[in-house]
């Protein structure tokens, strides 16, 4: 009975890694991330492509805490430059 617990673990595991699935951070892993997103969207009006940098953290500590499948950011539309053109909602 033990093992087959332990089966459907590591289904669900499986299951969380699977391309489009993100499951909810219920642990709040990544919410200073998400935080720092949703704030400079907010400081740039809304225009996303003045927060990139703060969106490719989000999803790099999604990828980090198992919270997405891990892929390379150039495959999700970011490259190397994107996080030197950082605006800091803060000053």
């Amino acid at each position: 009975m033990q093992e087959e617990h332990l089966v459907e673990t590591e289904e669900q595991d499986q299951c969380h890694q699977k391309k489009g699935v993100f499951p909810l951070d219920h642990m709040h892993l990544c919410d200073l991330e998400k935080k720092e997103y949703i704030n400079c969207l907010k400081f740039e009006g809304h225009k996303s492509e003045k927060c990139r940098h703060f969106s490719k953290k989000y999803l790099e500590c999604r990828m980090e805490k198992n919270l997405m499948a891990k892929q390379d950011m150039s495959e999700l539309g970011f490259q190397k430059g994107d996080e030197l053109q950082a605006t800091s909602p803060d000053g």
